[in-house]
């Protein structure tokens, strides 16, 4: 019978797949669903009792609280050894991403050389494009990758989402056809970030445009919200030569402008 690891940040221990060495005992009751050693120590319980589906069920939460933590993957890699070979492949290659040099690392490319011989019909995902990159990949809830990568999977549907700051989220439905390989171009769109702009003028009633368009009298009633970057700001009133400057609105902060206006008859030749 296998030999199982239970792997945790300050524990190796082995046991037989029928007797999950155990952490240290949760308090009674389910785990919080927001603490990751909770949830761990709930999934090697559940291991020990030999139920491994409830035991992947809590450290795939705790993947999601902690998706840069080596030792989950190890040890869900583990567990769908036993059961489900595609996931087994995914999991261990989040490890051997987080610690490619692991002493664990040859053990888990070896079980997933072996998962991926129990794969007869399996087929991939390539995921390419990665714009901005480095941030990290969901398949069906879990982190699988921080960047393109090529994972063999079991045929069927899949979710791939990614979050990034700034930037909408990425969602694609995928399937997973046995023998080819499916492309996932992810290319992150930028939210609209904003700050505010403060506009002074000496002169009431002045018109005030920016980047063409209007935007009031002066003076304004309060500070306009505008989006970063650099937008130019154009003051005009009969009789006064035209005020024009390029501003640039950073994020969540305020910038502010006093605008004089020269009245055209100063400057005459």
């Amino acid at each position: 019978m296998k030999t199982l690891l239970l792997r945790t940040a300050s524990l190796l221990a082995a046991a037989l797949l029928t007797a999950f060495i155990h952490l240290p005992t949760a308090d009674a009751g389910a785990p919080a669903a927001n603490d990751k050693r909770a949830l761990m120590t709930e999934g090697a319980r559940l291991a020990g009792r030999g139920d491994y589906k409830g035991a992947a069920a809590q450290f795939e939460k705790a993947a999601v609280l902690a998706p840069t933590d080596a030792n989950i993957f190890f040890n869900l890699g583990q567990i769908y050894e036993q059961s489900n070979p595609g996931r087994c492949i995914l999991r261990y290659n989040r490890f051997l991403q987080l610690e490619s040099d692991s002493s664990d690392a040859p053990a888990a490319r070896a079980a997933i050389t072996a998962c991926t011989n129990k794969l007869k019909n399996a087929g991939a995902i390539h995921i390419t494009d990665l714009l901005p990159p480095a941030h990290i990949i969901l398949i069906d809830g879990v982190a699988v990758t921080e960047g393109p990568s090529v994972l063999p999977m079991v045929p069927g549907e899949y979710t791939v989402h990614v979050d990034a700051l700034d930037h909408d989220p990425f969602d694609q439905k995928i399937t997973i056809t046995a023998g080819q390989t499916t492309q996932v171009a992810i290319k992150l769109v930028a939210q609209a970030t904003y700050g505010t702009l403060t506009i002074k003028v000496n002169r009431p009633g002045a018109t005030i445009t920016i980047d063409g368009q209007p935007h009031g009298i002066a003076p304004l009633a309060a500070p306009l919200r505008m989006t970063t970057g650099k937008h130019l700001v154009v003051i005009e009133a009969a009789g006064f030569h035209k005020w024009q400057r390029n501003v640039t609105i950073e994020k969540e902060l305020e910038e502010e402008i006093d605008a004089q206006l020269q009245a055209s008859s100063v400057n005459a030749r």
